[in-house]
């Protein structure tokens, strides 16, 4: 009768464990932060110049050399480029790595409050300065 009851709490445990009561807050924390393209934990020119090899093997209609979830972290800009020549759709491009070299670049200088959209702006402000 033991060993049914500990059957029967362990079933329940693996169910519950299974039906995924994780908490909201840990099932929505992403884990790499947008851009981190070779996933290491830091922004910078290394993530951009995965974007630009894996463009070039895209235009040359090459597989892509970055995963589905890296190609999603590369994509900081939110836009996509229809090449003519394939008619296929990329989220990564050349931009997206340019991007990424401002906002790295922007970080290193000590600015705060860093955005991809805004980076080059205190890139600017650094060069009139």
């Amino acid at each position: 009768m033991k060993l049914l009851k500990g059957f029967a709490a362990l079933s329940a445990a693996v169910l519950l464990c299974s039906a995924g009561m994780i908490p909201a807050a840990a099932a929505d924390t992403p884990k790499y932060q947008k851009g981190d393209v070779n996933m290491d934990g830091t922004v910078n020119e290394l993530d951009a110049q995965l974007i630009m090899e894996d463009y070039t093997d895209w235009i040359l209609d090459k597989d892509h050399i970055l995963t589905e979830e890296q190609l999603a972290l590369a994509d900081v800009d939110g836009e996509s480029v229809t090449i003519p020549h394939n008619g296929n759709t990329s989220y990564a491009t050349i931009i997206d790595a340019m991007k990424i070299m401002q906002y790295s670049l922007a970080v290193n200088l000590g600015y705060e409050n860093v955005t991809f959209a805004n980076a080059w702006e205190f890139i600017a402000e650094e060069e009139n300065a």
